[in-house]
């Protein structure tokens, strides 16, 4: 890699994600866009992220009609990179919950709205 690239490549990542930032963080509604999903949903969540704010992520989590199920899993020791601050518990989660969840749920051997209690998360039927 030349010398050059090493400024052009970080200066053009910065340039792209601050276009792409504006028009998709400014643009998206999520409580407008997408008020009803009809699949299994797991909101993974930092406690101390300040991109995506926990109040928000927690009222659109009361907000949306989840038909087969939502959770909101909470990060206590993450902002907003969970899968990177704490990535055994992500991994674990991943795992153990939401592909164990959604396989049996696909199978119809078990309920999305029937889940285990865990202090960290909170569940819905809808």
């Amino acid at each position: 890699m030349r010398r050059l690239d090493c400024v052009r490549i970080p200066l053009g990542f910065t340039f792209s994600f601050a276009q792409l930032w504006r028009e998709l963080f400014y643009q998206t509604n999520l409580f407008d866009q997408a008020p009803k999903l009809d699949v299994p949903v797991y909101f993974f969540v930092g406690r101390h992220d300040h991109v995506a704010t926990a109040r928000v992520a927690e009222q659109y989590f009361r907000a949306l009609d989840a038909p087969r199920g939502k959770q909101l899993i909470w990060f206590e020791g993450s902002g907003h990179w969970p899968q990177l601050e704490e990535a055994q518990k992500y991994r674990d989660t991943l795992v153990n919950r939401v592909l164990k969840e959604t396989r049996e749920s696909s199978s119809g051997s078990a309920s999305a709205s029937r889940k285990l209690p865990d202090e960290n998360v909170r569940s819905s039927a809808g």
